[in-house]
């Protein structure tokens, strides 16, 4: 996945690691799991990465990031 804002239309302002203005550009992958033990059963997880390569506009540990990580898990029964 690919979100790429230049004229800012979207985000907002953002200012890359010169201070000068620019716009929103991040770049994603994403994978995904899933199995039915059941047919009206199933265990789902998915993994996803987001990278902003010159923009610090995540946060972790209390600190900018360019990179965030998201690890979901799921289950579902319908009857």
């Amino acid at each position: 996945e690919a979100f790429h804002d230049p004229f800012e239309l979207l985000t907002g302002p953002v200012f890359n690691e010169n201070h000068n203005l620019v716009g929103m550009e991040i770049v994603g992958l994403t994978h995904g799991w899933e199995y039915k033990p059941i047919p009206n059963s199933y265990v789902r997880a998915e993994a996803r990465v987001l990278s902003n390569y010159n923009q610090h506009i995540f946060s972790y540990k209390d600190g900018p990031s360019k990179i965030r990580t998201e690890l979901n898990f799921g289950i579902g029964l319908w009857f």
